[in-house]
């Protein structure tokens, strides 16, 4: 015969689950702490960034902008894991 302080048991899985559930929903029907606002483009430039700083960092504009550097050919030793023995 089980008495009470085993029958506990059985609903622990269903009780957390509804504690679950019930946390979900308080916290998707809070409020934000604070105002969202829309991200638009132009604002992660600094106050009095005028119409000057419309050309920006070139790295951003998208452009292709190559550097003077030279690709290593003279390192010894080999990797054929990367691209195969080739």
């Amino acid at each position: 015969m089980q008495g009470i302080h085993t029958n506990w048991r059985r609903y622990l899985p269903a009780a957390l689950g509804g504690a679950g559930v019930a946390l979900l929903v308080v916290w998707l029907a809070r409020q934000p702490g604070a105002p969202l606002t829309p991200r638009v483009p132009g604002a992660d430039r600094p106050a009095g960034a005028g119409a000057a700083a419309a050309g920006g960092n070139p790295v951003l504009l998208g452009k292709l902008h190559p550097g003077d550097g030279q690709p290593a050919t003279d390192l010894p030793g080999t990797w054929p894991g990367f691209r195969g023995p080739d």
